[in-house]
């Protein structure tokens, strides 16, 4: 139940490159633009990525750059999971221990509405 699940974490399995506008230090003298791209989280802005909706039938999508993405259930484990947060510094570092991951979800691009969208 919902009310059970309040403090669990959820874990969203996402593509391995997305449509996201890149992170640059902005130049005095360019006139460009930021541009959508293909690019993985680790080159892109803090923030917002794209938008979770949810359908009518209770389905649920996440738009990315004007690409949707299906959201589905993804794999039961029988073991133990966590989610971490490491910090490494040169020779130092740390790890903060998140909790265990109750829920996973996995985004995979959704080819129909691709296809439908290019005609």
């Amino acid at each position: 139940s919902v009310k059970n699940d309040i403090g669990k974490l959820l874990l969203i399995q996402l593509p391995d490159l997305l449509p996201l506008i890149p992170q640059k230090i902005p130049d005095e003298n360019s006139t460009e633009e930021n541009k959508v791209s293909l690019s993985s989280l680790r080159n892109s802005k803090d923030g917002l990525i794209g938008k979770l909706q949810v359908h009518r039938s209770g389905k649920t999508s996440l738009v990315i750059g004007n690409i949707p993405y299906k959201l589905r259930s993804g794999t039961r484990s029988d073991f133990l999971q966590e989610l971490v947060s490491i910090k490494a510094v040169e020779n130092d570092g740390y790890v903060i221990n998140l909790g265990p991951i109750k829920h996973r979800l996995v985004c995979t691009p959704d080819v129909d509405q691709l296809l439908k969208s290019s005609h």
